[in-house]
């Protein structure tokens, strides 16, 4: 059995749009708050040896600008707090509970976010 990470995170822009560079991902769970993944800052880019935030990015190549789903696998415990920003959208921030799920079979649970603009 491989392990999976308790959740798989997908980020899109409204309107099939690319994800903004400067989006931030932040997450806190029993364990204390996570480091935050920028995506347009690759020293935080981490692996799962580093990170409980797994993004799937290339780190020998500069922050993507045109990327239309940022995927995240987040290796954590249940419930965890997960907050997603960027410079002109409206910042996202809501508790996720794990799904239950086969014990022979684990798959993470899925969140989806979509990054919608700040119109104030």
């Amino acid at each position: 059995m491989t392990p999976q990470p308790t959740f798989a995170l997908r980020v899109l822009a409204e309107a099939g749009g690319p994800v903004p560079p400067d989006t931030t991902v932040e997450i806190m769970w029993s364990a204390g708050d996570e480091p935050p993944f920028h995506l347009d800052d690759s020293a935080t880019w981490g692996s799962l040896e580093t990170s409980n935030i797994v993004c799937d990015v290339d780190a020998a190549e500069p922050p993507p600008t045109d990327l239309l789903v940022l995927a995240c696998a987040l290796w954590t415990s249940s419930p965890t707090q997960v907050r997603v920003s960027a410079k002109g959208y409206v910042t996202k921030d809501h508790t996720y509970t794990a799904e239950p799920s086969s014990p022979c079979e684990p798959e993470p649970t899925p969140i989806e976010i979509e990054l919608s603009s700040d119109d104030s």
